[in-house]
């Protein structure tokens, strides 16, 4: 267990407690912050899929290679985009 501070009143509350004891404020959600590795993996991985998809997309009629080239970029991006989720 815990101990955060209620944002309303400052005093110390537990982390499973719903509201603060001493003022009755309902304990409000903790964002975490993320780093900028994380974040920066993430969307390269996002861009990777997005382009793989596009050109899997538009290589479907063709005869070349693109709509493979386009499934490798698409499930490259799934290593940086997971291990972006992952950090932090």
């Amino acid at each position: 267990m815990a101990l955060l501070k209620c944002v309303d009143c400052e005093q110390p509350i537990s982390d499973r407690a719903s509201k603060c004891p001493h003022c009755g404020a309902p304990k409000r959600a903790q964002h975490r912050k993320r780093s900028a590795r994380s974040l920066a993996l993430e969307r390269l991985g996002f861009a990777l899929i997005a382009l793989g998809a596009v050109l899997m997309v538009a290589g479907a009629g063709s005869e070349g290679n693109v709509a493979r080239v386009g499934g490798l970029f698409l499930l490259a991006g799934f290593i940086p985009f997971l291990i972006g989720r992952s950090l932090d």
